[in-house]
This record gives C-alpha cells, structure tokens and sequence, in this order.
C-alpha cells in the first residue's frame, strides 16, 4: 500500500507535511462522519471470476442503517493487488444520489491471475474481497478470403495474414501496415482460414493482410462487428483490395486556374474600362467641383454669376483639352488581348507537405505559395520594358489590388491502390482579384507606369493649371480662390480609381473557391509509396457570398 492509500485507511496526512490526500479533500466538503454509516461492494462479489481482456465496473456502496437511506457526496478509494496485468482506470471515486461510487477495472491478458481488491472511506474504515480471472467465452469464425482481379493483377503471389479484434470498432480504424496483436498466418496458395478462439458476444473486426514476397505490405480486407455465440461459429468472407500508395511527403506542388473561363459572363476590357473613366473625367470634375461649390449657396449662386456651373465647366473642358491620353489608348488596345493570354493558365507553385490525417485513409495537406506565374507574355508600350510574369510573394501586398496566397489548406483520402478523393473544401483563391492583379502588376508596367492607378491619373491631371484660368470676376462672384476649386478637382481624380474598379462589379468583391475532386497518386520508383500526386479540384466561386460562376482547378506535385 502506498502513502496516500495508507492515509486515507488511517486518516494521516501525507508526509507528515499537511498535505491531504485526494479523499480527504473530498471527505472536508462532504457529509459528516456516523458510526451508522456502512460501506459495502455492490454488485460484485468475493470469489468472483471476471473475464480476462476486459473491462469490467466495480462498485461499491454507502448507506445509513439507522435511517435506512444511501448517502451521497462520500468518497471511496479502490486499491487492487495482485499477480496479474489487471489495473484500475481511477483509485477515488465519490458516491452518487444512490450512495453508489465505482470505477473501471481492466482485467488485462492473463487469465487465472488472483486478486485482492479493498474499499475503503475515513469513516467507515476499509473492506475487502479475492476476484480472479478466467478465460473469456468464445467461438470460431471461418475465414474465406478472395483476392481481387486489381491486386492480383498488380502483385501475383501475395501471401496472406489474418488478424482479429474486439477493440478496434470499425474496419476504418485498421492500420494494415501495423496491425494489432498475433498474425495467423495462411500457407501458400490457402485462402480459408478458422479462427477458434474469437471473443463471443463481441462486436469483433477480423481483416486480411496481404504480403508481397520481399514482405511488403500490398494488400487489405476487413469485415467489422463479426458477432459469433459461445461455442458457435459463423463464416464471412474478405475481399482483399491492394492498399492504397501512401502519399505523405514534402512535395513541389502546382495548382492551377484558367481565370478567363473562371470569370465568365463577368470578364469586363480592363483598358476600355480605364479608356471610359478617362472619356467622362471632364464631366465628373466638373460635376464635383460645383457639386462642392453649391455648400456655399443653398439658395444658388449669384445673379453677377448666376452661370458660373456653366464657367465651371467650360474651364475644366479648356484645361483638360490637352491632356495626353497616350497611355491609356495603349491599354484600350492591347489590354483586354494581353490579360486573356496571361490569365488562360495562372499557377500558384511551392512547397505541399502531405500527413496522415486522424484515420490511415486521411492526409492533411498544406500548400505554402513560393511564386505566382501567369501564361503568355507581356507586351511592352517601348521597347526592352521587362516585365515579367512570375510574381513573388513579397510582391502580393504591392500596388492597388492585394492578393492572399500565402498557404492553403487542403485533405484528400486515398481509396484502392492509386485513388484520391478530394471532399469538399474552401480555397482562397480569388479569380477577380486575380485578373485584376494580373493588370495592375504586369499590364500597366508593360504601359511605363507603376501598379497604382492614382498615379497614372495623377500624372493625367493637373487641377492647379485647370483653374489657373479663373477670371477676376469669378473668383471675385464666388469670393473662392482657385486653390479652393483645384482642390475639388484633386478630389474627383482620386475618385477617378474607385469609378474605374467600380466596373468590375463581383470580381472587386470577397471571393472563395468550394471545389472537391479526384486524383491519382503515381509509385514511380515500385517502394508502395506515392512519389507524385495530380488531382481536378471543381465546383463554383462566390463573391461576398453570392454564387458568381464555376470553377476547375488542377492539383500536380512532385515529391522532393
């Protein structure tokens, strides 16, 4: 008896230190003592045999034998001694409503093994009964086993191991590669097999491992919740089926999109679209910088310059006559053809790390984005502009449009020797903001400018030399400087942009790609080990969670 089970018995401390055991800490907040108090075993008797290899309840019961009630909240401590493997799940348990506490008691593997099992509380003292085990009843089942065409065809001489289980609950759960507990193992070229010595009344897995000559394990069969009477016997029959290609592994991986077709009905021309912001600039600074001037006269402007929207607007046409739209008729040209090309195949490539997942047929898999590659070329306004079109990931958070491409989450299933299915998963791989980026990043620096649409209006625009041409009577009417009106117009060219993106309706929007798929793994080198992976992802992508269109991706990965 160790330290804390003696206190308990004696009602001593642990270590002569104050340190109280956990029934005593129980016993502190609970019901006081009484010589009327009783503790007894429930449910289980001296000189019993419990069955070996299970798991078994052991109770044990307080009660008042004056009022003739059971007493809750006590604590109960269990000890077991003995010369088996058998253990107890917990060594305290406390008393319920019904004055009942128990514990579970594992009976372990060997079968004639002797016990002395105590019970004990402060104030009732300790008691205490022999258990021993015996062996559990059992039956036969009768093993029929059948090779299937794709194993035999894959591996012709395989050699066959069976293997029962009443722990394991479900085939799914079966690790072929390390399966539990004793083989029987079948002569060559025997597919029947008995099993005698299964557990009865026990939902039992009984599964087939099939072994290559150099003793690799190829193949796998399983049936689950194999129920046989005491003494009886019941025959089931296995398919063994050629186990899956294991694909965990560090991999370079590629998934990739073609945009244009993922974009569909909701492609816009990105340079007729800047082309028509462009076109009604003069319009729209005009309508801003009297918009902000009617602040000033609720009750209109006055009669010596009751025309003044009209002057207004007349200087913004004079000024803006001259502006050099070079540029921009470049990119109403060539824009819609070159991002059609660039966005055709768009591939996010890097490192793809494959681990098993909860059940053997589960992996987890995380792709880390190393580089973002459009198709096509880029076609410079000047000669020698080099502009490329792979992107970096530093390069993501550059210019207007922002990219999220930094890992992505993904889980496959293998099923059979070489399938893969993909369930249904949420991918951050946004097609509008793709193509937009493709413009901002590889479009317009082809054109000479920067990834910021502002700064090409910037460089457009010029408000000051715009209103620079006021006349006196009309700064004097309006009793407002130019600067004042310039700084109108340096406002509706910076709404210029969001005009410009403004036209792309849902592909400016949150996006998320929900796809699932098939694949195939591929053992190139004959180790049963998958050393590339390829797979078709489809479904559909929303923005700001309203279906926009269909979706396919291709998944491809090398192992390293």
């Amino acid at each position: 008896m160790d330290a804390a089970a003696e206190a308990v018995a004696d009602g001593t401390t642990v270590d002569g230190i104050g340190e109280t055991t956990v029934a005593e800490d129980l016993f502190e907040s609970g019901p006081s003592c009484s010589e009327s108090l009783v503790l007894e075993f429930f449910g289980i008797e001296d000189g019993m045999g419990l069955e070996s290899g299970a798991t078994h309840l052991v109770q044990a019961r307080v009660y008042d034998s004056v009022m003739a009630v059971p007493v809750a909240g006590l604590p109960v401590t269990f000890e077991l001694a003995g010369d088996g493997d058998a253990s107890l799940a917990a060594t305290v348990a406390v008393t319920d409503d019904q004055g009942v506490a128990g514990v579970e008691l594992l009976t372990g593997s060997k079968q004639g093994a002797q016990y002395a099992l105590s019970i004990s509380n402060p104030c009732t003292g300790k008691i205490g009964i022999t258990l021993h085990t015996v062996a559990p009843e059992q039956g036969t089942v009768i093993v029929h086993f059948q090779i299937s065409p794709e194993l035999a065809a894959l591996f012709p001489n395989v050699s066959l191991e069976v293997y029962s289980s009443f722990v394991l609950q479900l085939c799914a759960a079966v690790d072929y590669n390390a399966p539990p507990g004793a083989a029987v193992k079948l002569p060559a070229g025997t597919l029947d097999v008995e099993l005698p010595d299964v557990k009865a009344n026990a939902a039992t897995v009984v599964f087939g491992v099939a072994k290559d000559p150099a003793g690799k394990t190829v193949g796998g069969g399983c049936v689950d919740k194999v129920m046989v009477l005491p003494d009886k016997s019941v025959e089931i029959t296995i398919t063994v089926e050629p186990l899956a290609l294991k694909p965990a592994g560090a991999y370079s991986a590629e998934l990739s999109l073609d945009v244009v077709a993922t974009v569909g009905d909701h492609w816009v021309d990105a340079g007729e679209a800047l082309a028509g912001v462009v076109a009604g600039a003069p319009a729209a600074i005009g309508a801003k910088v009297n918009e902000d001037l009617a602040v000033w006269f609720p009750e209109g402007f006055p009669a010596e310059c009751a025309d003044a929207p009209e002057q207004i607007q007349a200087l913004v046409d004079a000024g803006l006559a001259g502006v050099d739209t070079k540029v921009v008729d470049w990119l109403a040209q060539e824009t819609d053809a070159m991002l059609k090309a660039l966005l055709a195949d768009v591939s996010v490539s890097g490192k793809l790390m494959v681990e098993p997942g909860n059940l053997p047929q589960d992996y987890e898999l995380q792709l880390t984005c190393e580089m973002l590659a459009f198709s096509g070329k880029a076609v410079c306004r000047t000669a020698g502009c080099g502009v490329g079109t792979d992107v970096l990931p530093e390069q993501f958070s550059t210019g207007d449009v922002k990219l999220a491409l930094g890992q992505h989450s993904l889980t496959l299933q293998t099923a059979g020797f070489d399938t893969l299915t993909f369930p249904l998963l949420d991918l951050e791989v946004e097609p509008g903001k793709l193509m937009l980026f493709a413009f901002t990043h590889v479009v317009l620096p082809a054109a000479g400018q920067s990834m910021n649409i502002d700064d090409l209006f910037g460089a457009m625009y010029d408000c000051d030399k715009v209103f620079s041409g006021m006349t006196p009577q009309l700064v004097a009417c309006l009793n407002k400087p130019p600067t004042q009106l310039a700084e109108s117009c340096d406002a509706a060219v910076a709404a210029m942009k969001l005009s410009f993106y403004d036209k792309f309706g849902p592909l400016t929007g949150k996006q998320v790609v929900k796809v699932s798929g098939k694949g195939q793994s591929f053992d190139d080198d004959a180790d049963l080990t998958a050393n590339r992976l390829e797979g078709t992802l489809a479904g559909t992508w929303a923005s700001n969670a309203v279906e926009a269109g269909a979706a396919t991706l291709e998944l491809s990965a090398t192992q390293k």
